[in-house]
């Protein structure tokens, strides 16, 4: 009897070094911010991460939207509202954590994303 011929099945880009709250550095074309935020927890597996910009926070106030992260010796401010799925191939290095300010990224995720404390609570 004759074996089946197998088929090889090409998996999506894996990267198990990108981790939630990671700062990354990124190869993202039409994107001037020199690192990335990553949102998305890695548990959640797939092709993607969902992620936002960092950009240099030059005495730009911080926002409810827009929480500080510390990258090296510098502030950085995470655009949120920018977020957007970012294939794994185009994350650099990783740089820092935003471990630290997780409290102020949650509150801006909540205001984006429910309204809170921004809007009316329901």
């Amino acid at each position: 009897m004759r074996r089946p011929a197998t088929t090889t099945v090409r998996m999506p880009d894996f990267r198990d070094d990108i981790r939630w709250l990671d700062v990354c550095r990124h190869r993202i074309r039409g994107v001037a911010a020199p690192y990335v935020l990553v949102i998305q927890h890695h548990f959640v597996a797939g092709p993607t991460r969902i992620a936002a910009p960092l950009v240099p926070a030059r005495n730009q106030p911080t926002t409810l939207l827009a929480p500080q992260v510390r990258v090296g010796a510098a502030m950085h401010l995470a655009l949120l509202p920018a977020l957007a799925a970012v294939e794994l191939r185009q994350f650099g290095a990783v740089v820092a954590s935003a471990a630290a300010e997780v409290d102020a990224i949650f509150d801006a995720l909540d205001a984006l994303f429910r309204g809170y404390p921004v809007g009316l609570s329901r």
